[in-house]
């Protein structure tokens, strides 16, 4: 009985040692893998992913709401394990980087195409490389007259001597008027041009008054609607200060184009050019025109 008795005693020791918890790092909180369950930062587990003791309830997704790496649930039916918190992390989770390359219809601005519009405005005389002024309405009084001066047939120079002529009975200011000279141009170097000089004098002859050349400017512009005696014409236009042109009285002036190569002008199939014109004389193959465009005088090819 003492035997028993002792052994009883040596027992019940054992078990109240198992029972009490010893104090240190390591309490009760080993997992499998040697980690422990406490040691969670932010809410995952270790990254050993080894899964708590059988038993636990602290194991799987902590409270940031990830599961831990595998998503693995704990053993022995622990209760807060695994597959736990958080699924938003799985496979669907953030599907938005692939809609981020959207966008090709960015490439749109082909449209920018339809700038090529004005063209047409090659030249920059005034009706561009128009055909004909719109409109026509005679000037009292005013015509253009024409008198041969380079009249080679064929050469490296053409020009003439040009008259605007107002036989009244209203005073107009140069600067709204314009005249055309029109040509076949076979040169495709660019053109020299020059006033040689400007006067005012009467129509019917007697003194005249320098007018400074400089205010006579010249400008040679390509046509668009050609013809067989017509694809440019040289504009004459007058400056601001040029004066005004008063009734029985005439602007007059001299005028070259010279091309800058060995190509040759041919004269003879130019609408304006006369070489029989040794004298000036009224001209319908010269036109003239108002400011607004309207022509004033002449035909056009």
């Amino acid at each position: 009985m003492r035997y028993f008795a002792v052994a009883s005693v040596v027992i019940a020791g054992a078990c109240a040692a198992q029972n009490t918890p010893t104090p240190g790092p390591d309490e009760d909180a080993l997992g499998e893998g040697g980690v422990s369950e406490n040691n969670v930062v932010g809410g995952k587990t270790s990254s050993g992913g080894s899964l708590p003791k059988a038993g636990t309830t602290s194991g799987g997704a902590a409270s940031g709401g990830k599961a831990s790496n595998g998503g693995k649930t704990s053993t022995a039916g622990a209760s807060d394990g695994g597959a736990g918190g958080d699924p938003s992390v799985g496979a669907g989770g953030d599907p938005s980087p692939s809609g981020g390359t959207s966008g090709t219809g960015g490439k749109g601005g082909s449209g920018g195409a339809g700038g090529k519009g004005g063209s047409g405005g090659v030249g920059g005389g005034s009706g561009g490389a128009g055909c004909k002024p719109t409109t026509s309405a005679p000037l009292a009084g005013i015509s253009a007259r024409y008198q041969a001066e380079e009249t080679t047939v064929s050469g490296f120079n053409i020009g003439s001597r040009l008259i605007i002529a107002n036989q009244g009975p209203n005073t107009i200011n140069l600067n709204d008027l314009k005249l055309r000279y029109y040509f076949t141009n076979e040169v495709t170097a660019p053109l020299m041009t020059t006033v040689n000089w400007s006067y005012f004098r009467p129509n019917a002859g007697g003194g005249q008054t320098t007018l400074d050349k400089s205010k006579v400017s010249l400008l040679l512009v390509p046509m668009s609607c050609t013809t067989a005696s017509a694809d440019a014409y040289i504009e004459f236009t007058f400056a601001a200060d040029a004066g005004n042109l008063s009734p029985g009285n005439q602007v007059y002036f001299s005028w070259v184009a010279t091309n800058a190569a060995s190509q040759k002008f041919t004269q003879s199939d130019d609408y304006s050019f006369d070489a029989a014109a040794v004298e000036a004389n009224d001209d319908q193959k010269l036109v003239v025109l108002q400011n607004s465009g309207t022509r004033a005088w002449g035909t056009e090819p």
